[in-house]
């Protein structure tokens, strides 16, 4: 299960395979056992069996999956983002109609069958862990499942972990260890990970099993039948990618200049990008099709921006996986509870969802920064060490050393406490960030904007006549002059030696509902025509195509130079 919410029951055949609570991490159980009905006849040699009868797949009977989901939504103490049971009935402004129940893909996936001389015994790949912080090397973890009758008891003596890194399916290096060991593997001529060059390389983990024989007589090969020559057997096999990239905030230029800046692969950068909420109006959590998750990634960088902020949601691996191949950047939020339900039970349930959440996205060469908490009260029930702010910080960082920066509150109290990385502040509509941050965090607009045409064009509305926005305007023209105005002060306010802004989330990217401010509408239809886009690509490719220059300033380049406002 890629997602339920968020407390679910798993049934198979009426028997109980188990329960998980969670609405926005993925769970699964191994249904062999459990399965009724015949079983294919195996084949004499593995050549001959199809992949479905190596799955041993049941053919006279039909098995029954049954899920059974309880989500109180924001009346329960958990983590549940921007959902309102209110909006259901009546449009809710800056939240919206929950989800409930499956949410995300579910799927069938076959592992290796085992030991022909012991149906009890099974080894399969269960887990890479891949530490892509580097811009020379790459660590991979390759953790192996092993059971037998059930149990993590067997002995798992006599398994590799092999593993090839592939640029355009050619082999560039690979190494083999113990499972659960950490291969540190250097890069030759590495290619980095950026937004003009989101560079992937591909990764090939095989898992195998040697042919030494047990002191009873027997075999410790799992899989097929031994090989004649000796040679190790495949277990399973599978296939991934990375990209390796650094991202810190550092002074661009000790001790002339040493306010903290984001970089990039050691240069300086400055993130411009949106605020995106990730709903749907055909399915709220849920995108209709995987060209919906792709389009809202694609659509940053073809408005000139870098940076998506993802807001108080964790989506499906594939949204990552486009944000990984199109070179978007994400500041990736940890859903919060919002309201009267939060209180002292809502801390373990919070903990619980960030360790999966960091777990679940961590591989991800995007994901360059964690936010714990966004604004509103959540924070203040994490009062008890080790799960006050600042615990909450160091926990962050110690699940996922190889992302180096953690904002602690976007635009909340708990920013205050300058603790983390970023000194991060909601200023509605007009950005401002005229405070000078601490030495020890780089400055951020972490929501600005909410612009919005009222009233909206016929049929562009969820629910006429509700429409919301942080400031309302009479026409798209006007919507994107502001817009270019806006970015102007943000032009300032980065050159700015003092200052130093080093990021700013403008809100948002689509409409949501009643909240009818995003850059496209709810639909994803324009909100703009061709010529007031290209106003804003190219006032948005002004701030994002910055270099750092000694001295102050900023310097830009191509047909991003020129005055468009």
């Amino acid at each position: 299960f890629g997602a339920v919410d968020w407390s679910a029951h798993v049934y198979l055949n009426g028997r109980l395979l188990g329960h998980h609570i969670g609405g926005y991490d993925g769970f699964s159980f191994d249904v062999t056992s459990h399965l009724v009905g015949d079983e294919l006849p195996k084949k004499e040699t593995a050549e001959e069996e199809t992949e479905g009868e190596k799955a041993a797949t049941a053919i006279s009977t039909t098995n029954e999956i049954l899920v059974h989901v309880y989500d109180p939504s924001d009346d329960g103490h958990q983590p549940n983002g921007k959902q309102r049971l209110s909006a259901i009935d009546d449009c809710g402004g800056v939240t919206y109609t929950p989800s409930s129940g499956i949410w995300q893909t579910v799927w069938l996936e076959i592992v290796p069958d085992g030991d022909e001389e012991r149906d009890d015994a099974h080894a399969h790949i269960a887990d890479v862990h891949i530490d892509q912080s580097s811009t020379a090397r790459v660590a991979v973890t390759v953790i192996a499942a092993y059971t037998m009758a059930g149990g993590l008891n067997g002995d798992a003596g006599g398994l590799t972990a092999k593993v090839e890194v592939m640029d355009n399916q050619d082999v560039i290096v690979s190494a083999t260890e113990l499972p659960g060991q950490v291969m540190n593997i250097p890069i030759p001529n590495a290619k980095l990970w950026s937004p003009s060059t989101p560079f992937l390389y591909d990764l090939r983990v095989t898992l195998l099993r040697d042919g030494q024989q047990r002191e009873d007589g027997g075999t410790t090969r799992l899989g097929r039948a031994p090989k004649e020559d000796g040679s190790p057997v495949v277990l399973d096999i599978v296939l991934s990618y990375f990209g390796l990239r650094t991202f810190e905030a550092s002074p661009p230029n000790p001790p002339s200049d040493a306010t903290l800046r984001p970089t990039l692969n050691g240069r300086p950068i400055f993130l411009a990008g949106v605020l995106d909420q990730s709903f749907w109006p055909d399915g709220l959590y849920s995108a209709p099709t995987d060209e919906a998750l792709a389009y809202d990634v694609k659509l940053v960088p073809q408005l000139g921006m870098n940076l998506i902020r993802l807001h108080q949601k964790i989506n499906p691996e594939r949204w990552y996986y486009h944000a990984d191949r199109t070179g978007v950047i994400v500041f990736q939020d940890l859903p919060q509870k919002y309201g009267r339900a939060t209180t002292n039970d809502t801390v373990p349930l919070f903990v619980k969802d960030m360790k999966a959440a960091i777990k679940g996205r961590g591989n991800h060469p995007s994901i360059v920064q964690w936010t714990i908490f966004n604004e509103q009260n959540c924070w203040e029930v994490f009062t008890e060490k080790p799960f006050d702010v600042p615990g909450m910080v160091e926990l962050a960082r110690s699940l996922d050393p190889a992302r180096r920066l953690i904002d602690a509150d976007s635009g909340g109290g708990a920013n205050d406490l300058h603790v983390g990385d970023v000194d991060d502040v909601h200023t509605y509509p007009f950005p401002d960030n005229s405070h000078r941050p601490s030495m020890a965090q780089y400055s951020m607009v972490g929501e600005y904007g909410g612009l919005g045409i009222l009233p909206m064009p016929e049929g562009t509305e969820w629910m006429p006549g509700k429409c919301y926005a942080y400031r309302q305007l009479k026409s798209s023209r006007e919507y994107a002059a502001m817009y270019v105005g806006m970015a102007a002060q943000l032009e300032i306010m980065r050159d700015d030696e003092y200052l130093g802004l080093g990021a700013a989330v403008y809100t948002q990217t689509t409409d949501v509902e009643c909240e009818c401010d995003g850059l496209v509408n709810y639909d994803r239809s324009a909100k703009f025509t061709e010529e007031e886009t290209e106003m804003i690509r190219r006032m948005n490719l002004r701030l994002t195509s910055w270099e750092y220059r000694d001295g102050g300033g900023g310097s830009t380049s191509g047909d991003a130079s020129r005055a468009i406002y």
